[in-house]
C-alpha cells in the first residue's frame, strides 16, 4: 500500500491534530507515519519496563507498610485515617476482601505518594532497607526525595502511553535508564531480568529520521 495515495484518509481516522505533530518532525507522509508507527512500538517496548517497575515498586513499598502496621494494613483504622485524603479515599476505592487483593486495584500515584516527608519517620526511618535495599544513601530525605521525583517522571510517561500520546521527541534512553535504576533500587536480578529481554534499545537504535 502507498501510504502517500492513502494518507488523506489515513489522517481523517486518526485525525489532522494527531499526525500534525509528526508531520511537524518529518518531511514527507511515508515518514510521518514510519515515525508515527515507530512510536507505537516504542512506546510498547517502554510499556512492558514500565509494567515491571510498576508492579515492583508497589510491592516494596506494600512490604515496608506491612513491616509497620501488620499484614493487613489496608484494614488498619489507625493507619487509614493518618493518610492524606485523597490517598485515603484511593484505598477506600479500592478496598478488596483482602490486602493482597487491594495492593492489586491501587493507582500508581498512591504508591508514590508514599515517598514524601510525611512518611519520613512512620515507614523509611525503619523500614527503607525492606523496599529498596539497594538504593544506598547518606541522606535518606533526599534518597526519598530522588525516588519521588523519578516515580514522577515514570508517572507520567506511563501516562502519555496509556493515552497514545507522542514520545519520540523525550530522552528515552533517559527514560528507559530511570526505569531500571528504580527497579534495581528494589531488587538487581529481576533488573538485570528486564535488561535481558527489553527491546527499548534495538527501536532506539532504528528510529526514523529525515535524510
Amino acid at each position: 500500500m502507498k501510504s502517500s495515495e492513502n494518507y488523506p484518509n489515513i489522517k481523517n481516522t486518526l485525525s489532522h491534530s494527531r499526525l500534525a505533530t509528526y508531520e511537524k518532525f518529518t518531511q514527507n507522509t511515508e515518514q510521518a507515519l514510519s515515525l508515527y508507527q515507530w512510536n507505537l512500538q516504542i512506546s510498547s517496548a517502554l510499556f512492558e519496563c514500565l509494567a515491571v517497575c510498576e508492579v515492583v515498586i508497589r510491592n516494596a513499598v506494600a512490604n515496608a507498610i506491612q513491616a509497620e502496621h501488620g499484614t493487613d494494613w489496608a484494614f488498619n483504622v489507625r493507619f487509614v485515617r493518618s493518610m492524606q485524603q485523597n490517598r485515603r479515599d484511593e484505598l477506600l476505592d479500592a478496598r478488596q476482601e483482602t490486602t493482597e487483593q487491594t495492593i492489586c486495584e491501587l493507582p500508581f500515584v498512591f504508591w508514590q505518594g508514599f515517598f514524601t516527608a510525611r512518611f519520613n519517620d512512620e515507614i523509611w526511618k525503619k523500614h527503607w532497607a525492606v523496599a529498596l535495599p539497594n538504593a544506598k544513601h547518606a541522606d535518606l530525605p533526599i534518597m526519598r526525595a530522588e525516588v519521588f521525583d523519578n516515580l514522577e517522571k515514570i508517572r507520567k510517561l506511563r501516562n502519555r502511553i496509556a493515552h497514545h500520546e507522542p514520545i519520540f521527541n523525550r530522552n528515552l534512553q533517559g527514560d528507559y535508564k530511570r526505569i531500571i535504576k528504580i527497579i534495581g533500587y528494589c531488587c538487581t536480578d529481576t533488573a538485570t531480568w528486564v535488561k535481558s529481554w527489553q527491546k527499548v534499545d534495538e527501536l532506539l537504535k532504528i528510529k526514523p529520521t529525515p535524510p
